[in-house]
């Protein structure tokens, strides 16, 4: 584990118990990225035009029963010398059948309105999307489902999984 995997585990796990990150929970029902309800990670743009915001992304998969996952993300980014973190539920996943674009894109439904006003943005004039590049150093693994070696449903272990995320503001 390098040094910033380890920085960015342990400032995440102190802001979640110091209680200066907010969770932000997924509402009934699945997002309209979930690919099993028909969506598709409608997020995903080819060139952005727009506000950077970088950092890094903790994904934390609670198991329950096959290849379903509870799942808790949690965001570190940064735009300008600010920073500022934040805490989402998305709900149950079938992480075999869901990709890292639709994972993201499902995090920015729930809590992109928080993140856009966070920073200084307008929900109401502006969305959060990202590129096919937006998701880096995914532990050295290409799908979620195999960092958490979700395929077989036979792991019973809380998994996790670190990765560089770009987000990009830009006009509605």
């Amino acid at each position: 584990m390098t040094g910033l995997k380890a920085f960015s585990i342990i400032v995440s796990i102190l802001a979640v118990l110091a209680g200066a990150v907010a969770p932000i929970a997924a509402g009934p029902g699945c997002g309209p990225n979930d690919p099993t309800c028909g969506g598709g990670p409608r997020c995903v743009v080819s060139q952005p035009a727009g506000n950077t915001l970088k950092g890094r992304v903790s994904v934390e998969f609670l198991p329950q029963g096959g290849t379903l996952f509870d799942t808790d993300v949690t965001l570190a980014l940064e735009r300008s010398g600010g920073q500022a973190f934040f805490r989402v539920n998305v709900g149950l996943k079938d992480l075999s059948a869901i990709t890292q674009a639709s994972l993201a894109c499902d995090v920015i439904d729930v809590a992109g309105g928080t993140i856009l006003r966070t920073f200084g943005f307008s929900p109401t004039t502006q969305r959060l999307v990202i590129t096919t590049e937006s998701i880096t150093d995914l532990d050295g693994f290409g799908s979620i489902c195999t960092a958490v070696n979700c395929a077989s449903g036979s792991d019973t272990g809380r998994k996790s999984s670190l990765a560089n995320i770009r987000l990009y503001v830009i006009g509605k």
